[in-house]
């Protein structure tokens, strides 16, 4: 397999390579593989993932005993504003 560096970034492996004493074919195969490790480790950690990427996901559920706010919406502005005004909203 070839891979085309952008000049950049064919300069920074060839200056970490140099300052390890390796080849720029070790230095690009060891960042690779780190990287394709780290995607697996998140693809395998499911929800927990989801979670961090998405941290909005769930903050509308209304809990344990919290009843069934998305069927109930209607109802539950009419009660909040039943005593106000227009001004006091």
């Amino acid at each position: 397999m070839t891979v085309d560096l952008p000049d950049e970034l064919a300069r920074r492996v060839a200056a970490e390579a140099a300052r390890r004493g390796v080849s720029p074919e070790q230095v690009a195969v060891e960042a690779i593989a780190a990287q394709l490790s780290r995607e697996g480790q998140r693809a395998g950690e499911g929800d927990q993932a989801a979670r961090q990427r998405f941290p909005f996901i769930g903050m509308g559920d209304s809990g344990p005993g919290g009843g069934d706010i998305g069927r109930r919406h209607d109802e539950i502005l009419r009660e909040h504003f039943a005593d106000k005004t227009a001004r006091d909203v």
